[in-house]
């Protein structure tokens, strides 16, 4: 008996121990309904684990987050979406000194009761250590499926079988060597389950995991627009074009088709978009990086060319231009996969004479039809970014460092660069996303 419970005890320990070497993710079609205020986990090197709970909330809660890092590295993300999946509140904290501990508060303003979704994500990219998360408000653990899937599950009754895309291998295609070959998902990437389990059919841990995993997100076409303008007449910039250069010269040796803009006026802009939009298809990704000054009006960010002539809020509509509209060139394109990415936090270059500009910019509320979308900030909404000291803005000079790092994930790459820019700032400019990634994308694969 004694040899059997042995026996017993090692197969469950290697059982726990392969599905921790993977990873695991709650389905968000069926969150667990939140039990308690107060939760803890434990952080282990790669290994990514996601989970989805349900609630009822209303008015405003309290957040109290504490991560304590054994290795280098400690992360955890809480998210507060809605039952579309739109996101309401969103914080990272980390620790990234060994041994460290780090704690922060925040304030999640929900409004009138209603259906909430929170989300926990340790990455993948953690060493070892642990959290602890605190809410206190009106919230409580509630039964109910989401509605994006409520609504999507009256369309599947005649749904055929999809045939599984073969993502191109980007470092062979850099070497131009056998340029039409598929590469398979290499064997240290981490797999998570996200596809909806049958609640009438609920399965082990083992078999969520191992049944389906996110895709990677392939793409025929990598097409990038970069630009970067620094002579601005008021309050010029000193590393945008730098930081325009560097990151036109990495996405090239990720296999990117680069657009270039240097110090470019209103026209080149809207040009150069319409080129952009123009080479992108369904089966593209596509990259647009800005760096320069950006500010927001009425929640609507703005990218200032050179020669903008702006001395009142409303002649921002005419001289400088609408990120937006970016966007609707990859939503025309239906591109596989869109990256925004916008260095352009600077203060109000023209704060002598439009005061009532608001600082910072404005986070951009993904349509729920963006898929495959990920907009990324050099700093929270409403901050500002630093231009750096040396040859590259600190944000871009973290981003392109880990971009270069094969074989990791896109939302890890920008969450490193969350973690050591929030360092090296001393937590003065803390990153920020905005995403609706659904798949993995690679900016360099991992080498074989």
């Amino acid at each position: 008996m004694f040899i059997t419970s042995r026996i017993r005890f090692i197969a469950i320990s290697l059982l726990v121990l392969s599905l921790s070497s993977i990873g695991f993710a709650q389905d968000r079609a069926n969150p667990i309904p939140l039990s308690s205020t107060e939760l803890k986990g434990a952080l282990r090197p790669g290994t990514r684990v996601e989970t989805y709970y349900s609630a009822e909330a209303s008015g405003s809660l309290d957040f109290t987050v504490t991560v304590s890092s054994v290795a280098e590295l400690a992360l955890i993300e809480i998210e507060v979406l809605d039952t579309s999946y739109a996101p309401l509140f969103k914080l990272d904290v980390s620790s990234a000194t060994p041994g460290g501990t780090e704690r922060r508060e925040a304030k999640c303003r929900i409004g009138d009761k209603q259906n909430v979704l929170l989300r926990i994500n340790a990455p993948s990219a953690n060493k070892s250590g642990s959290y602890n998360i605190k809410i206190k408000g009106n919230i409580a653990g509630a039964s109910f499926k989401p509605a994006a899937i409520a609504a999507a599950s009256n369309d599947t009754k005649d749904t055929k079988p999809v045939k599984e895309n073969k993502v191109e291998n980007w470092s062979e295609l850099l070497k131009q060597s056998e340029p039409n070959r598929t590469a398979e998902p290499t064997a240290n990437s981490t797999t998570i389950t996200v596809t909806p389990r049958d609640a009438d059919k609920s399965a082990a841990v083992a078999s969520a995991v191992t049944n389906a995993a996110i895709k990677e997100i392939g793409a025929d076409k990598r097409v990038a627009l970069i630009i970067g303008n620094s002579s601005y007449d008021a309050q010029p910039l000193k590393n945008p074009v730098n930081d325009a250069r560097a990151m036109a010269e990495a996405l090239a040796e990720c296999g990117f088709e680069v657009m270039m803009l240097e110090n470019a006026n209103k026209r080149r802009i809207e040009e150069a978009m319409r080129a952009f939009g123009a080479k992108l298809t369904p089966t593209s990704a596509g990259v647009f990086y800005f760096a320069g000054h950006g500010v927001q009006v009425g929640g609507v960010n703005y990218l200032i060319p050179l020669a903008a002539k702006i001395e009142k809020e409303s002649d921002v509509e005419y001289e400088a231009v609408d990120a937006g509209r970016i966007l609707n060139e990859f939503a025309n394109a239906k591109a596989a996969m869109s990256i925004v990415i916008l260095d352009a936090c600077r203060d109000n270059p023209f704060s002598a004479a439009t005061r009532s500009l608001t600082r910072g910019l404005a986070v951009v509320k993904m349509p729920h039809d963006a898929r495959g979308t990920l907009i990324a900030y050099a700093t929270s909404p409403g901050d500002v970014a630093r231009d750096g000291s040396g040859k590259n803005g600190l944000y871009t000079e973290e981003l392109l460092r880990h971009m270069r790092t094969p074989g990791l994930r896109l939302e890890d790459v920008f969450k490193l660069t969350r973690v050591n820019v929030k360092t090296r700032s001393n937590g003065q400019q803390v990153p920020w996303e905005n995403s609706s990634i659904d798949g993995d994308f690679f900016f360099m694969r991992k080498k074989k």
